[in-house]
C-alpha cells in the first residue's frame, strides 16, 4: 500500500494519483548532475527582436537624395551601401532586417544613374548639334 503525501490516505500499490486527493503518488525524479567534465546546462536565451541594418537605411536614404542633388555620386553610395546590407543581413542569421530597404537603395540608385546618362546624352547631342549649326549658319549667309 502506498501512502499519499498530502492526505496521508491509503491506495493501492499500482495506483498513480490518490484516491481521496487525486494528488500524485509517483515520486518525480530528482535531477540528475552532468558527469564530470560535461559543461553546465545553458539557460534558455531571451528572444532577441531583429534590427534594422543601418547600411540598408542609409542606401534608401542616398537612393532617394540621388534623385535631387549630386545624382552620380549619391547613387554609387547607395548601390555600394545596399548591396554591403544585402550581404550582412543574409550573413546575420535572421538578427538583422531591411533587405527591403536595401533593395529600394539599390534600385533607385540604378535608375537614377541611368536618368542622368540619358539626361547627359540629351544634353550632349544638343550641344553638338548646336556647334554645328553656329559654324555652318554664318557661311552661309556670307
Amino acid at each position: 500500500m502506498k501512502t499519499c503525501p498530502n492526505c496521508q490516505a491509503q491506495n493501492p500499490d499500482g495506483a498513480e494519483f490518490c484516491s481521496n486527493c487525486g494528488n500524485s503518488l509517483v515520486a518525480a525524479a530528482p535531477p540528475q548532475a552532468p558527469p564530470p567534465g560535461a559543461p553546465y546546462a545553458q539557460p534558455a536565451p531571451y528572444p532577441v527582436m531583429a534590427e534594422n541594418n543601418g547600411k540598408a537605411v542609409a542606401s534608401l536614404v542616398f537612393g532617394i537624395l540621388a534623385w535631387f542633388m549630386c545624382p552620380v555620386i549619391f547613387s554609387v553610395v547607395a548601390i555600394i551601401l545596399g548591396y554591403s546590407a544585402k550581404n550582412e543581413i543574409a550573413a546575420s542569421g535572421g538578427r538583422q532586417t531591411g533587405e527591403s530597404f536595401a533593395t529600394i537603395g539599390i534600385i533607385l540608385g540604378w535608375l537614377s544613374i541611368a536618368v542622368a546618362v540619358i539626361v547627359g546624352i540629351i544634353i550632349a547631342v544638343v550641344v553638338a548639334v548646336g556647334v554645328s549649326n553656329s559654324v555652318i549658319l554664318p557661311v552661309l549667309f556670307l
